[in-house]
């Protein structure tokens, strides 16, 4: 690779950077979209790249030709864009202030361990030459049972990533396929139709009684284990280094142990990165050589019902790869070749379609149409829009993956015009667009962890790079430019290494602490399965996962109740549902309440996750309200948390009334608020007998 490249990428890297420290704050505020976004700044660099290449080779400017100077400016550059990250990141993505080492620690005594940790690196990637592979399982083994043992959540309640609102988004589209439910215009899926790989090994679990959340969870955690050891192993197949092997995929777990260090969200791990790493393997496995057209299709379609997002991009790579390996690299190339291809996406997708409307007519549903394969992409009916978050105005995280990998294309395109691609880049390639091609959906939803999407082909295509780099300078002798570029991939690798590592301790630490601790869940299902009738529908957010420990039926049958209120169409069904009810349970975090009549339902509070028992009132009932449930979880004190519920409610009563419910009630709760202590009845203050207190 020409030392020219790497100069035009750098100033391309700071052209993008200026616009977005410049002019992004201004599109911000006017709303504009973060998918053109993201096409607006690739025409940018695209711009800056060729035209600064073009100038450079014109004039032969002999500066972009030396490589020490630019590498060494790569590495100030990642210092400036890293000090940006550091001081406007907890302002954008409210951490805790023990999320992150970088943030734990003072930032002088962080930016000295960074650079100590680099020159490790450093030395691991220079000295480590060895492919020792008897060790290399082990550890690949080994990580990969750590990071599925973190993907374990049991008490739901209080998985802090998580929690109700995104497990149960991920797992109710299961439920429903697992009990018979065929997909229609209700019974959906904004994940794809993954809930299909779950319904046969569900099925089997269940012979031994295993609750329904419990075997989904127990699944999620085999998919999140394959894709992880696949994951290592298409890195082992094609590092020859053990320093770089090991360095590799500590940095990757950095998807497990920062990501997502304070619990789960199942969408994207494993969810958006099992097709992934599979097709990342099946290219290891047949590097520089062709891919089984079977094998090809059966990933491809197996990958679009999956997931439709992630397919896709999947379907393309395979297709890239087979195209340059079945068509341009071969001498004899002709149309049928190319045809070829062409015939293998359409039968790719031909399969995956026609495999979604078999099961489903096995499950006594109707013919479903390309638009509910692809549902919500291209739907009318779901507000996708709703889910958009903007990117942050400062250069945060993806920055640094998107200059790597977009200026790895650049030069790919570079290579290929000049009739230089080989085939030991066509990997590199392949990877490179992957990664570019995962990034839509995080500019689409910029929430801080969506970003890991990327993460993986990222590591893929630097990891690559830096072998191919070794291939070459292997027995080189200019030894200081040999040293520069490793001592710059060496920081980037540092970064992560460091975030993974320290990232560790508190992933486990987070866990023991809260969706480890089964108590809490336990007696939460203990006091519904006590005080509440089995034939109250579930509505909202974890209950129908809280309704299959207890063998009860949630009456109501929806996509899921976190996203119910994105389509117009499945919210009346919902809304008609929930009013054909006597009682339902109802967990209000999706804001349900809201749409409710509250002269029609008597009101049961738990002030524990907004959860509501409702009964329906009908001529012969009296207005009631209840109250029940104390937890100290709350962030209220028993103080507040009786004026909260006491004193601003009752406000037809006396203050003497008001005063002796409010001292009869601290009395009960004052030295039991563990998880529920009491319940009050307030047209029947002795019902429950607090004479006796």
């Amino acid at each position: 690779m020409k030392s020219r490249y790497f100069f035009s990428g750098m100033l391309a890297t700071i052209g993008v950077a200026l616009f977005h420290v410049l002019i992004y704050p201004y599109l911000f505020a006017a709303n504009f979209g973060n998918v053109s976004y993201y096409v607006l700044i690739s025409v940018i660099f695209f711009a800056v790249f060729f035209i600064s290449d073009y100038f450079i080779d014109y004039f032969k400017i002999e500066i972009a030709r030396q490589s020490t100077g630019f590498i060494a400016f790569y590495l100030i550059l990642f210092a400036v864009w890293f000090v940006s990250m550091y001081l406007f990141e907890n302002e954008s993505y409210y951490f805790s202030e023990d999320y992150s080492l970088r943030h734990r620690i003072p930032f002088y005594l962080y930016f000295s361990f960074l650079l100590l940790a680099s020159a490790c690196v450093f030395l691991f990637l220079s000295k480590i030459k060895k492919n020792i592979k008897f060790l290399r399982i082990i550890s690949a083994v080994a990580l990969s049972i750590t990071q599925t043992v973190v993907l374990f959540a049991p008490n739901i309640i209080n998985d802090h990533g998580g929690n109700l609102f995104h497990i149960h988004a991920y797992f109710n589209p299961v439920y429903n396929i697992v009990k018979g439910l065929p997909y229609d215009d209700i019974i959906a899926s904004i994940y794809g139709h993954y809930p299909l790989f779950y319904y046969l090994p569900m099925k089997f679990l269940s012979l031994f009684g295993i609750p329904m959340i419990h075997s989904a969870m127990i699944i999620t955690m085999i998919f999140g284990f394959v894709s992880f050891l696949l994951i290592y192993i298409a890195l082992s197949r094609f590092i020859k280094r053990d320093g770089l092997f090991y360095i590799s995929i500590v940095s990757v777990s950095y998807i497990s142990f920062y990501y997502y260090q304070s619990g789960q969200y199942y969408q994207m791990l494993p969810h958006r990165i099992l097709f992934p790493a599979i097709t990342l393997f099946v290219l290891s496995v047949f590097y520089l050589k062709k891919i089984p057209a079977w094998i090809q299709i059966v990933v491809s379609a197996t990958g679009l019902l999956w997931n439709f997002e992630s397919g896709i991009i999947c379907l393309i790579i395979l297709t890239f790869y087979s195209v340059f390996i079945n068509a341009v690299f071969e001498k004899k190339r002709s149309f049928k070749d190319y045809f070829w291809e062409v015939i293998k996406c359409i039968l790719s997708f031909a399969v995956s379609f026609g495999l979604l409307n078999v099961f489903n007519f096995a499950l006594g549903g109707r013919m479903l149409s390309v638009k509910d394969f692809i549902y919500p992409i291209m739907s009318n009916d779901f507000e996708i829009s709703g889910l958009a978050i903007k990117i942050p105005t400062f250069l945060s995280l993806y920055f640094l993956e998107f200059a790597v990998l977009m200026l790895l294309l650049c030069i790919i395109i570079v290579k290929i015009f000049k009739k230089s691609f080989n085939k030991e880049e066509l990997y590199l390639a392949s990877v490179t667009l992957m990664g570019l091609g995962m990034f839509p959906y995080y500019f689409n939803r910029a929430a801080f962890a969506n970003v890991s999407i990327v993460h993986i082909p990222f590591l893929f295509a630097l990891c690559y790079a830096v072998q191919l780099f070794f291939d070459e300078f292997e027995n080189t002798e200019k030894k200081y430019k040999k040293g520069m570029m490793i001592g710059s991939v060496s920081v980037i690798f540092a970064f992560f290494c460091m975030g993974a590592l320290s990232g560790i301790p508190l992933s486990i630490n987070d866990r023991v602490n809260s969706s480890w601790k089964t108590d809490e869940y336990d007696q939460l299902c203990d006091i519904i399965k006590t005080y509440i009738p089995s034939d109250a529908a579930a509505v909202g957010p974890g209950l129908t996962d809280i309704y299959t420990s207890l063998g009860w039926e949630p009456q109501i049958y929806v996509m899921d109740w976190s996203d119910w209120d994105c389509s117009q169409t499945k919210r009346e069904y919902a809304l008609k549902e929930i009013n054909s009810k006597e009682r339902i349970l109802l967990c209000d975090s999706s804001a349900v309440k809201s749409y409710l009549d509250k002269n029609d339902w008597v009101t049961v509070e738990f002030l524990f996750d907004a959860f509501y028992y409702l009964e329906r009132i009908d001529e012969n009932t009296d207005k009631k309200d209840f109250i029940l449930l104390y937890s100290d979880n709350n962030d209220y004190s028993i103080e507040d948390f009786i004026d909260l519920c006491f004193l601003n409610c009752y406000e037809n009563y006396s203050d003497d009334e008001r005063m002796n419910y409010y001292l009869a009630v601290y009395d009960i709760v004052k030295d039991r608020g563990v998880l529920y202590d009491f319940i009050l009845d307030d047209y029947n203050i002795n019902k429950f007998g607090f004479e006796n207190y």
